[in-house]
């Protein structure tokens, strides 16, 4: 990786690492805790019971979060214009697409699977986290 591209790849990794804290909680309160004893208050456990720094790094976590979102929709939807891209034309020798299809897609396509499969789970797992309070009440409300 060298250049723009290897930058925004090394952000895009660093964003997932730096997440994992804040996926690996809530998907532990959202998907193990909620059928075991019901409908959560997620976090808060954690803000009332876990030391200062530790909850600042739990925010800071949340925060890569956020922004991995923003980044996965955006390197997907730049594979999908990429994608759409003619392989003739002006657009074909276009510095954008080279650079877009670098970001986006290496040659083996691996990458762009690996795009799309964390684009697709971590929205799923952002739905799941905005739609709590419907589903754990309607399908947990007596478990426990």
């Amino acid at each position: 990786m060298s250049g723009a591209v290897g930058t925004v790849k090394r952000v895009g990794l660093l964003l997932a690492g730096g997440s994992a804290l804040f996926l690996v909680r809530s998907s532990y309160e959202l998907f193990v805790l909620t059928p075991r004893y019901g409908p959560q208050m997620i976090f808060f456990s954690l803000f009332h019971a876990w030391p200062a720094p530790a909850v600042l790094a739990f925010l800071v976590s949340w925060l890569c979060y956020s922004i991995l979102v923003l980044y996965l929709v955006g390197a997907a939807g730049a594979r999908l214009w990429q994608s759409r891209l003619g392989s003739d034309g002006v657009e074909s020798s276009n510095w954008s697409r080279r650079f877009v299809g670098q970001l986006a897609s290496p040659a083996d396509r691996s990458w762009s699977f690996m795009v799309f499969g964390a684009t697709i789970l971590i929205l799923l797992h952002l739905a799941a986290g905005l739609t709590y309070g419907w589903w754990s009440h309607a399908f947990f409300a007596t478990a426990g």
